[in-house]
């Protein structure tokens, strides 16, 4: 296995982004009770969901940031 250029740069993209919202929304699930009734089970379900689609979504689009310019 070898590591891509940028690996470095994990934490600039997109999707890692989106996908670290996850657990930021669980935990805050867990903390506060009214978050835990403003986003129920079945809400959550979908939005995990969501941010899963958009976080692979946004893996397939280049980022400058990361890659650095097109040549």
């Amino acid at each position: 296995m070898k590591l891509i250029p940028q690996w470095k740069k994990w934490w600039r993209r997109h999707s890692v982004q989106v996908l670290a919202l996850i657990p930021m929304i669980e935990a805050l699930r867990q903390w506060a009770p009214t978050v835990r009734d403003y986003i129920g089970a079945d809400s959550y379900g979908w939005l995990y969901g969501g941010l899963s689609l958009t976080a692979v979504v946004l893996m397939q689009i280049r980022q400058n940031s990361v890659s650095g310019p097109q040549s």
